[in-house]
C-alpha cells in the first residue's frame, strides 16, 4: 500500500514538473470541415506564453502561428494539485492553408483531380522554454477536469505522438 501511495506521489510530482501544461483541444484525429480550431488547456505558470505550432509541409519546420497566454482570472484549485493555481488558456485559431496536405484518396478520371477526401495538418503546443505540452487522444469530460485523478486519465486518454493530426475534410 506505501509503494502504490509513493508511486502515485512521484506521478504526480513528475506530471507537475516535467509538463509545464497540456492542451485538451483539439484532440488527436480531430476531424472538421473547416480551418479553425479551438484551441484549450492549462497551465501552472500564469505568466506563461503558450505557442501554437504548425508544420510546414514542405520545410518540416515548425511555424509559430498564435501565442496564447493563459487567463489569471480564470484560475483554479484541482484537488489533486492542493494549492497550486491552475491557469486555463483557450483561443479559436485559424490554420493557414500552406500547412493543410493531402492525406487521403485522390479520385481523378484521366489525371483530372475531381476530389480530394481529407487533408492533415500537424499542430503542436509549445511552452516559453520550448517544451511540448502533452495532448489527448480522447475528449475529457467535465467530470474528469473536476473531479478525476490526472495521472489515471493520463495514462488512459493521453496522446503519444509530440503532435496532434488535424483532420480538413473536403467538398
Amino acid at each position: 500500500m506505501a509503494l502504490k501511495h509513493s508511486l502515485q506521489l512521484l506521478s504526480i510530482t513528475a506530471i507537475t514538473f516535467l509538463f509545464s501544461g497540456c492542451c485538451i483541444s483539439p484532440i488527436d484525429e480531430d476531424i472538421d470541415s473547416t480551418q479553425v480550431r479551438y484551441f484549450s488547456g492549462f497551465t501552472i505558470d500564469g505568466d506563461e506564453l503558450i505557442s501554437i505550432q504548425a508544420a510546414d509541409p514542405e520545410t518540416y519546420e515548425w511555424d509559430t502561428i498564435t501565442t496564447i497566454r493563459p487567463s489569471t482570472r480564470r484560475s483554479w484549485r484541482h484537488w489533486y494539485s492542493g494549492a497550486t493555481p491552475i491557469y486555463r488558456w483557450s483561443r479559436r485559431v485559424h490554420i493557414p492553408s500552406k500547412y493543410w496536405y493531402n492525406d487521403s484518396l485522390v479520385i481523378s478520371i484521366d489525371d483530372t483531380l475531381v476530389r480530394t477526401i481529407n487533408k492533415v495538418c500537424h499542430v503542436r503546443m509549445v511552452d516559453s522554454a520550448n517544451n511540448v505540452l502533452r495532448t489527448y487522444k480522447q475528449p475529457l469530460t467535465e467530470e474528469e477536469l473536476r473531479h478525476g485523478d490526472p495521472v489515471d486519465i493520463f495514462i488512459k486518454k493521453s496522446n503519444t505522438k509530440e503532435h496532434l493530426n488535424l483532420q480538413l475534410l473536403v467538398d
